[in-house]
């Protein structure tokens, strides 16, 4: 069994996962119910997942409400992705660029509005971004960036960054927009 640690603090199977993209999106969707397990205090379950539209569904134990959950992660480019997954095998120095990740970031916040309006999903639906860049990647970052968006009225109840608590690296949520 090939087993990957998330942040520390959950195990999962992923080597039935059959492509990069939707082993990231497993990795992000337990990261997400450990961030948002300790932000809330609710316990979530996964019930759904390698679906479409959205990617995962969880539910809430304590009231059993169902929630569509859109993951995915972003790089500034990429070169940063390909480092932070091990494919990149010589590299000595990386120079962040913020405007470059902005960027990135509002490109796909804008794919994203657009794909939800496609969803055929009762209930709320959140929109999970993990901000894996090796240079902005904690609370102060997210903070940041968050001046820099335009994020118009959508069908996400919820937009959040995924982003690492400084001291302890646990998976933490920046609110980037509720409705």
């Amino acid at each position: 069994m090939d087993l990957v640690r998330v942040w520390g603090i959950l195990s999962v199977d992923i080597k039935r996962i059959g492509d990069m993209v939707r082993e990231d999106e497993e990795i992000y969707i337990y990261r997400f119910v450990v961030a948002y397990e300790y932000k809330y205090k609710q316990i979530l379950k996964v019930v759904e997942k390698n679906r479409e539209r959205p990617d995962f569904s969880v539910r809430i134990n304590q009231t059993g409400e169902l929630i569509g959950v859109e993951v995915t992660g972003i790089f500034q480019n990429d070169d940063e992705a390909k480092i932070m997954w091990g494919k990149h095998k010589n590299w000595n120095e990386f120079t962040g660029d913020n405007e470059e990740l902005i960027n990135e970031l509002q490109r796909i916040i804008n794919k994203k509005i657009k794909k939800v309006l496609e969803y055929n999903f009762d209930g709320r639906i959140f929109l999970v971004i993990f901000l894996g860049s090796l240079v902005f990647n904690e609370w102060s970052d997210a903070s940041y960036l968050h001046k820099y968006l335009n994020i118009p009225l959508n069908k996400f109840e919820r937009i959040y960054l995924l982003v690492k608590e400084k001291t302890t690296k646990k998976p933490e949520l920046y609110p980037l927009y509720m409705s």
